[in-house]
């Protein structure tokens, strides 16, 4: 996982995964700090087990934001 100020992306979190023949190879998860200093602890961790789920291959549950919360990080939430 690596955090820095990527700048106004239209991303809070982003996962490069990188398959072969439908393999993992690698995986870097990147937290934006440029959207996410001076959030609470919450929402980076949210925004990080999202982003860890994609590089082990998960998909989103869901992708509307103003629906019921799932209660799980692959959720896409207003509250996590």
């Amino acid at each position: 996982v690596c955090n820095g100020n990527y700048g106004r992306t239209d991303w809070r979190g982003i996962n490069e995964l990188v398959t072969n023949n439908g393999y993992v190879v690698s995986s870097v998860a990147k937290l934006n700090d440029y959207f996410l200093d001076g959030t609470d602890d919450a929402l980076r961790t949210y925004v990080c087990c999202h982003e860890i789920g994609h590089g082990l291959g998960l998909g989103h549950t869901d992708e509307g934001i103003y629906n019921a919360d799932l209660g799980e990080c692959m959720d896409y939430t207003i509250r996590p």
